[in-house]
């Protein structure tokens, strides 16, 4: 994936970065949260995060930061 994408606010890298990072985010949220609802609810509030700052994303730094 090509991370300078972002910079432009390209939907298609956010939806690449989107399969890519989803089970991970997820991952990490499920062994710090107590039940599947906050988990689940987190992880989308996480990617909307990510969408709504596609625009002012630093090429710069990893994605995965």
């Amino acid at each position: 994936m090509r991370i300078d994408r972002f910079g432009g606010g390209d939907g298609s890298a956010f939806d690449e970065s989107y399969r890519r990072y989803v089970k991970r985010v997820y991952g990490f949220l499920d062994k710090r949260l107590r039940t599947l609802a906050d988990c689940e609810e987190t992880t989308q509030e996480v990617f909307n995060n990510i969408f709504s700052s596609l625009a002012s994303f630093r090429v710069e730094a990893p994605f995965a930061a």
